[in-house]
């Protein structure tokens, strides 16, 4: 924990000084440790903010700033369309995983379905016309078995030669980490939380509170395991060293895979594994990612990868029936949103 707050610690400091420069009016640890600045004025005096002024002064400001500003409510749709003739550019899926693993089908932007998410990967895949997957993930981890089912699908997309670039977030951890490691590439932010290859699991025991609530327990069965993972009782010690071989051999499970993905041996992996987390900048140093950057960086090495000179990404994530939030975005020099879709259920 310390390792990781030391990097965060620099990247803070760094990036107030390059942002900021000689605006700020004192040594930056002291500008941060004196903070927060509750009062808007203090954070005018240290140097954090230029000006302070009222929401509907902003266009004024603006004016004041650049010459004969074009001031736009939102971004514009795009003036013409190419439906009607060959794509400008090649096609690459952009699949969104966001939030924890789970074995159902998911919610978008908040828990990503393995069962779902791999089935889009797939779905990819087998598009003759996607030359390409970018998957971008912001995940913590969930679900073992869930995470498998994802990582399998981007091991064959690397068996049936359709590149997949991975675009790390905020988070990549655990199963997050797990359903990347098969990538041909690895982005992550400098500070993305990256790794805690390991495994964790917890029996909860509620038996003290159901005393306490005079809940009684009673349970018919056949077989000496058959409530195992039972609540209302303590476990055993030979269940505990039941569970703690599952658990040993889905580290070692994790680990190959890995090593496998990533090209190392499993003692490499094993080194900086036992479920540790990185930085996004210690774990390029350590060969758990490839480049630093957000979906800029993943797009061009997309590009470098697949030999591609302009690339246009699709949305390929999965969406319930009746909602669908998309965004189309393309690249060939610039990188602009141009559409924005929101359907809900008439209901």
């Amino acid at each position: 924990y310390g390792d990781l707050l030391d990097d965060y610690y620099e990247y803070l400091k760094w990036f107030i000084i390059e942002g900021r420069g000689n605006r700020i009016s004192k040594n930056v640890e002291r500008i941060i440790d004196e903070g927060p600045y509750l009062l808007s004025q203090d954070a005018l005096n240290a140097g954090l903010v230029d000006k302070l002024i009222f929401e509907d002064e902003v266009e004024g400001e603006i004016k004041r700033l650049f010459v004969n500003p074009r001031i736009l409510e939102d971004m514009p749709n795009e003036k013409m369309t190419y439906q009607w003739s060959k794509p400008r550019a090649d096609k690459i899926a952009i699949i969104y995983a966001s939030g924890s693993i789970v074995m159902s089908d998911g919610i978008p932007g908040r828990t990503i379905g393995g069962k779902t998410t791999a089935e889009q990967i797939r779905k990819a895949r087998e598009d003759t016309s996607v030359k390409g997957i970018i998957l971008r993930i912001n995940s913590g981890g969930g679900s073992a078995y869930a995470s498998d089912l994802i990582a399998r699908e981007v091991k064959k997309c690397r068996e049936h030669g359709k590149p997949v670039v991975v675009s790390m977030g905020g988070a990549a951890a655990s199963g997050g980490y797990y359903i990347a490691t098969y990538a041909d590439k690895i982005v992550a932010e400098p500070t993305t939380i990256t790794g805690s290859i390991g495994v964790t699991g917890m029996i909860p025991n509620f038996s003290r509170m159901f005393d306490k609530l005079a809940v009684n327990w009673s349970s018919v069965k056949r077989g000496e395991r058959a409530d195992l993972l039972a609540f209302y009782r303590p476990i055993r010690e030979d269940e505990i060293a039941l569970l703690q071989d599952y658990i040993a051999d889905s580290y070692d499970t994790f680990v190959n895979v890995v090593a496998e993905g990533r090209g190392m041996t499993y003692d490499q992996v094993h080194e900086i594994a036992q479920g540790r987390v990185w930085t996004g900048k210690r774990a390029k140093e350590i060969g758990l990612v490839d480049e630093l950057g957000g979906l800029d960086e993943a797009m061009e090495l997309m590009k470098e990868i697949g030999g591609f000179k302009r690339i246009r990404l699709e949305d390929y994530s999965y969406q319930p029936k009746g909602f669908r939030i998309g965004i189309s975005m393309r690249m060939g020099g610039l990188l602009s949103p141009d559409r924005h879709i929101l359907n809900l259920p008439d209901e």
